[in-house]
């Protein structure tokens, strides 16, 4: 069994913290099941290899352009920069072409039986042309992450991404909501499989003192954590407007906001506007491998997720499951994926989005429960363990590609 993976998310380098949810599928597959060989395309990046071996999955990365101007897959990803800058869309054309010819070449050389392909366009769509053009036996899984099925609303993407889902010999959705949102293209429902993101149960390793941290950030009293890009559909505007109150009640509380994004600037202002800079610390991209520390200072963590209104939402909600497995208890909403991970006051309390209130009494009612606060963050690392460890999910990748050969 011979796996090509494409994706135009993935790491740039081998110790690159960022995007590695497909390294991560892919490197877990190849330990539960050995005999599967996996290849992973992903598009170049300045600085980055051609080819390189991470953990025994070997790595292409194709160059579509200059090495200095290859910036369309890079960052927020393809559709937010090119929404950011209408010029990389003269770019599109040739990274598609690029890649397509850098599928051939892989696939002929190593007797690729199925391309897995994540994320629907553009690696959905190039895996379906690639199968019409020049190879029409080749089967094609196309994992669906979220971004690109919720939002490209207009008809013509509408019909392209219908187009796609029609052509693929199987899809993976990685939460229940991705599945409902992919029927509405009138895809067979045996088609579908949810597979949902895996954890490593290790990510729990503590580096820096829960009391150093502390005295760091001078937190005196109950911590609040945030983990997220800052952007719309985090919600986070809801989480910041929901604190005067329970500073009201707690004056010594402190927000954690870790993470980077577009809207950072637009928060800032929103803090300041509500004098809030006391009880708000931005601590800005905190590496993957310090997070425990992280959620093991943090008494509350909070992913406040809404749907915005070119309906982009969550598709999954990793941070949750980073949470739970350092036994945080977990305060979020019923949008997205969130609910596929929380089950409302059994292993977290879910509110509904756009609520600042309904975050605001959540948050008192926890703080002033440590009983309640600890059945949640047990339960919630059981259903972690149980459900969202990875040899579970390396199975159903592993039953999927049996099922479509």
């Amino acid at each position: 069994m011979n796996i090509l993976m494409t994706s135009s998310t993935f790491p740039k380098w081998e110790k690159d913290s960022e995007l590695r949810i497909v390294l991560d599928i892919a490197q877990n597959i190849k330990k539960y099941y050995p005999s599967v060989n996996i290849f992973v395309l992903s598009p170049h990046h300045k600085n980055s290899k051609k080819k390189e071996i991470i953990n025994n999955i070997k790595i292409y990365r194709y160059q579509y352009f200059f090495e200095h101007l290859e910036k369309l897959h890079h960052g927020d990803g393809m559709l937010a920069n090119i929404k950011k800058n209408k010029l990389l869309l003269f770019l599109l054309p040739l990274s598609i072409i690029s890649q397509i010819l850098a599928i051939k070449k892989i696939v002929k050389k190593h007797n690729i039986n199925i391309i897995h392909a994540h994320w629907l366009i553009p690696q959905g769509f190039i895996a379906v042309l690639y199968k019409k053009i020049f190879n029409k036996n080749i089967k094609i899984i196309c994992t669906l992450h979220g971004s690109d099925i919720f939002s490209l609303q207009n008809i013509i993407l509408k019909n392209l991404k219908k187009y796609i889902l029609k052509n693929c010999n199987l899809i993976s959705a990685v939460s229940s909501t991705i599945k409902k949102e992919i029927l509405k293209y009138k895809i067979s429902s045996q088609k579908i499989k949810i597979i949902h993101n895996g954890i490593d149960l290790n990510f729990t390793h503590i580096t820096k003192n829960k009391n150093d941290l502390k005295r760091q950030y001078n937190i005196s009293s109950f911590c609040l954590l945030f983990v997220g890009r800052l952007n719309e559909q985090k919600g986070i505007k809801y989480l910041i407007n929901a604190l005067p109150k329970v500073i009201k009640k707690l004056p010594k509380i402190k927000l954690l906001i870790i993470g980077e994004g577009p809207d950072k600037n637009k928060i800032k202002k929103q803090v300041q506007k509500l004098n809030l800079n006391q009880n708000i610390i931005f601590t800005g991209k905190i590496e993957n491998q310090l997070l425990p520390s992280y959620y093991n200072m943090a008494d509350i963590f909070i992913g406040p997720s809404i749907i915005t209104k070119n309906n982009s939402t969550e598709g999954f909600g990793m941070v949750l499951l980073e949470a739970l497995i350092n036994e945080t208890p977990v305060i979020t909403t019923n949008s997205g994926g969130m609910t596929d991970i929380i089950e409302n006051n059994i292993s977290g309390i879910i509110v509904t989005p756009k609520n600042s209130g309904a975050i605001t009494n959540a948050v008192l009612d926890l703080l002033n429960n440590h009983n309640k606060r600890k059945i949640l963050s047990d339960n919630g690392k059981k259903l972690v363990l149980d459900k969202f460890n990875w040899k579970k999910i390396s199975f159903e990748y592993f039953s999927a590609y049996q099922q479509i050969l």
